[in-house]
């Protein structure tokens, strides 16, 4: 058995540069979400390569009374930062563009099952130095 799927183009801008930029543009897309958020920050102790502080975000999308929950984590392990964070970011430009559930404008499609599913997204999870 094999399988045949389409490529897609990769869209490089979803990577960051540095954790300080990867942060600033997770935290712009979600303060462009028009459905339920809400973000909790959690300093870490150390600081970021180019001396920054560094944060671990929070972010809860969805019904506050959401019956189950898709917990996504990103940036758990050094170069692994920027491939969570562009995953996470290009999931929050999808949700802002009604592309994917949680914004309301899902392709007209009214699904119950949206109403029931809380997202809660951890970035930079493990981000302070040893």
């Amino acid at each position: 058995m094999s399988y045949c799927l389409p490529l897609a183009a990769i869209d490089t801008a979803v990577f960051p540069d540095s954790y300080a930029a990867a942060r600033q543009r997770w935290l712009a897309q979600l303060n462009k979400l028009s459905c339920h958020s809400q973000c909790l920050p959690y300093v870490c102790p150390g600081i970021g390569p180019e001396g920054e502080q560094l944060v671990t975000d929070t972010a809860w999308i969805g019904p506050e009374d959401a019956s189950r929950v898709l917990v996504l984590i990103g940036g758990t392990h050094g170069i692994e930062g920027f491939t969570g964070s562009a995953i996470q970011i290009d999931l929050l430009d999808l949700i802002t563009d009604g592309a994917c559930p949680y914004s309301g404008r899902y392709g007209g499609i009214d699904d119950p099952c949206i109403d029931t599913v809380g997202l809660c997204l951890a970035t930079a999870l493990r981000s302070g130095r040893r």
